[in-house]
């Protein structure tokens, strides 16, 4: 998404007056390391742009957005593959080691280190809390 109309969509609900609100996102990231680069040139080939991903490209620009535009309650950020390894249990990364796209395991794994989820609410704590991760 273009940074101006992200930036929009970030203030509006505060600008809207929300006392309560909560933002999930899943956001390519890492686009200037080398299988970041050959990723963004892929999708360019095939004529998807991702200018979201060249101006918030880690998990420190993606929390630093939410603080700045007054997300406050527990900005957090998790690559896809941290999600994979510390939240799924061994038995779904078993079932999921099966699949026949996954056949590669390495590969998927650097794959899912390319893409986070994060996530940010404003409001009473107690209303959100159930939305945060403990990491082992």
């Amino acid at each position: 998404m273009d940074p101006e109309i992200s930036k929009d969509l970030f203030q509006w609900p505060v600008s809207s007056g929300f006392d309560q609100a909560a933002f999930l996102l899943y956001d390519p990231i890492s686009p200037g390391d080398p299988f970041g680069s050959m990723m963004i040139h892929n999708l360019r080939d095939r004529g998807i742009e991702l200018p979201g991903a060249l101006s918030h490209p880690g998990k420190s620009e993606i929390i630093d957005r939410f603080i700045k535009y007054q997300w406050s309650g527990s900005p957090t950020a998790l690559r896809i593959d941290e999600i994979y390894e510390k939240h799924l249990s061994d038995k779904e990364r078993a079932r999921m080691a099966k699949l026949e796209m996954l056949d590669e395991m390495e590969e998927f794994r650097l794959l899912c280190s390319h893409y986070l989820v994060s996530w940010a609410y404003r409001g009473p704590e107690d209303v959100w809390s159930h939305w945060s991760m403990t990491l082992p």
